[in-house]
């Protein structure tokens, strides 16, 4: 009896172990997003900016304006987070200095069904509440 129960506890845990190893890191996951933002902008990519962009949220105006804002060759990178609130939904700042200036930008990343992409424009990440349909205030 023992050793069923035993095997039994066992091959629960390899199932469940085996399931969390098909879930991609988010942290991962929002820094390769943020990663590749940061090389599009700074390569003055703007459809690759779009293409990292979650649906609904790929404004062309918008890619533009930051690839203008913060393109160009960038020294003294800095990333910071902030994380942990919504389980989908991260804000990086980066910070940099571009020809002597600062400059910032502050981009939302957010979960877009299985991959990671940022939030351009005016799409509000934060899901509605199921039981209202509108967006928490």
């Amino acid at each position: 009896m023992r050793f069923a129960l035993g095997a039994a506890v066992l091959a629960l845990l390899l199932a469940v172990s085996g399931c969390q190893a098909d879930e991609p890191d988010p942290v991962a996951a929002q820094d390769k997003v943020v990663t590749d933002y940061l090389a599009a902008l700074t390569s003055g990519e703007v459809e690759r900016v779009r293409s990292l962009a979650v649906r609904g949220s790929d404004d062309p105006a918008e890619a533009e304006r930051r690839v203008e804002a913060f393109g160009g060759p960038v020294s003294d990178v800095r990333i910071t987070w902030r994380r942990g609130e919504f389980p989908d939904v991260a804000v990086a700042t980066i910070t940099a200095t571009r020809s002597g200036q600062p400059v910032t930008d502050r981009v939302t990343v957010s979960k877009d069904g299985d991959r990671w992409g940022i939030v351009l424009g005016a799409t509000n990440p934060v899901k509605p509440p199921a039981n209202t349909g509108t967006p928490p205030r």
